[in-house]
């Protein structure tokens, strides 16, 4: 009797440890999720001051003034097109898609203007760089620029591609074929 007694206390106290491990496990867990959820509460997004109007007004100074600081040339080499151009594409891509209107945003700020969302997609393409690249002068963040250059790629397709973006037929080879000839001196 005394062995079955012993492994009665052992196992009596077995599962009062367990029991004790149970629970402070258990406590845990509350504390834990308790925790999360202030901590869910508390939690808020990160906002990164950029100055975007100090950026617009520099960038527009730079490249859109009467006396800006690149004309012509630079312009041209910076863009891959003439300014004319570049502002008729602002022009109608404003026009067609609201997105690309100057809003405030939900902080009440005012938001980006077209030529700085035009910017920020045409360099994208020009240069093949990735939207985080060019951050530091255009005061834009990578998900911005993403979601301009998703915007501006549907919205050009939409607007120019009937007239521009067909595939060429016969005459229009043809006539490409007689400009290089004439420009090159040879076929």
């Amino acid at each position: 009797m005394s062995s079955s007694s012993s492994a009665s206390g052992m196992f009596d106290v077995l599962l009062e440890t367990t029991v004790e491990v149970i629970q402070e496990a258990e406590q845990k867990i509350e504390d834990l999720q308790q925790q999360n959820t202030e901590n869910a509460r508390r939690r808020k997004r990160r906002y990164i001051k950029r100055h975007r109007g100090a950026a617009n007004e520099r960038h527009m100074h730079d490249y859109f003034s009467e006396d800006a600081v690149f004309q012509g040339y630079y312009f041209r080499r910076r863009f891959r097109m003439h300014k004319a151009l570049f502002l008729c594409i602002v022009n109608d891509v404003t026009a067609a898609c609201p997105y690309f209107q100057q809003r405030r945003d939900a902080r009440g700020t005012i938001g980006f203007t077209p030529i700085q969302k035009c910017t920020a997609t045409l360099r994208q393409l020009a240069y093949a760089t990735c939207p985080d690249g060019l951050d530091e002068n255009l005061k834009m963040s990578g998900h911005t620029k993403r979601k301009n250059l998703h915007k501006f790629c549907k919205f050009v397709m939409k607007l120019y591609g009937p007239r521009y973006l067909c595939k060429p037929i016969c005459s229009d080879i043809q006539q490409l074929y007689a400009h290089h000839s004439n420009m090159h001196g040879f076929p």
